[in-house]
């Protein structure tokens, strides 16, 4: 009886555990909201600037053994600019990879069936874990479902084409999801359904 009781207790405090989580993912999920907006704005006013140097000024940079090498076979300043531009938008398109990542959607990971299995899995992104009850229906950031829909077990049955002949035996393989798992809610919406079935999709 005390083991149950201890049991109970535990589970209780994982509930309290998993409200004080979700409360301060409903604050993250406004302060995102905001740094989206800004970041939104700023990425708007963002230019590339390209600096023009002066002949005098590329002939003191090129040095002068490359100052005697005709114009049409000096590389063209405007491909420096264009380098650095595609810099900023690898560093945008980060950016907004990680912001997606943020976003809060509303799953359940379903209760498992086998012996032993703990009711609370903890999948972990940058060494950061993100507690999940089976069986209830939780606000879960996006980078930690990804993290479950990569997460895959591999099993193997056995199966006997010919009962009369051992050699017959094969063995099948088959790979499913080690959390499997229902998303009810996604603010991305088809966006985040073709994500998902992206990522699902891969081997």
């Amino acid at each position: 009886m005390s083991e149950k009781l201890t049991a109970e207790e535990e589970l209780r405090q994982m509930k309290d555990a998993f409200d004080e989580q979700q409360a301060e993912l409903e604050e993250q999920k406004a302060a995102f909201a905001d740094q989206k907006k800004e970041l939104t704005a700023a990425r708007g006013q963002l230019t590339i600037k390209t600096n023009k140097l002066t002949e005098a000024q590329r002939l003191q940079k090129i040095g002068a053994t490359e100052a005697h090498v005709s114009h049409t076979s000096t590389t063209p300043i405007g491909e420096i600019g264009a380098a650095g531009g595609v810099i900023e938008r690898v560093s945008e398109i980060q950016c907004q990879a990680d912001i997606f990542g943020e976003d809060v959607l509303e799953i359940t990971v379903q209760i498992s069936g086998n012996d032993g299995d703990i009711p609370v899995i903890t999948p972990s992104v940058n060494a950061v874990n993100q507690p999940i009850i089976r069986g209830v229906k939780q606000p879960v950031k996006r980078k930690y479902v990804e993290a479950l829909a990569r997460s895959r077990t591999t099993k193997y049955t056995q199966e006997l084409a010919n009962s009369l002949d051992p050699s017959s035996l094969v063995m099948r393989e088959s790979t499913v999801l080690t959390y499997p798992f229902t998303v009810h809610k996604d603010p991305a919406g088809p966006e985040g359904k073709a994500w998902l079935e992206g990522i699902l999709m891969q081997q």
